[in-house]
C-alpha cells in the first residue's frame, strides 16, 4: 500500500503537502478512516469496532 501512496504524494509535491512523502505510511489511512467516520456521524463505539480499537486512543485522531 505504501508503494502506492509515496509515488501519489510525489505528485502532489511535499511543499504542497506540508510533509515529507517518507512520512506517509499505512497509518495515515488508519487515522484519515477514523476522522472520515466521525464527520460523517457514526458513532464512537461503532469506529472502535470498526477501526479494531480497544481503547478511546483513536480519540487522538479526531481533530477539530
Amino acid at each position: 500500500m505504501v508503494e502506492k501512496l509515496r509515488p501519489a504524494g510525489r505528485l502532489v509535491t511535499e511543499e504542497n503537502l506540508g510533509f515529507s512523502v517518507k512520512e506517509i505510511e499505512t497509518h495515515s489511512i488508519h487515522s484519515g478512516a477514523t476522522m472520515y467516520l466521525f464527520l460523517e456521524g457514526v458513532q464512537t463505539f461503532s469506529i472502535m469496532m470498526i477501526g479494531w480499537w480497544s481503547s478511546d486512543a483513536f480519540l487522538k485522531y479526531i481533530r477539530k
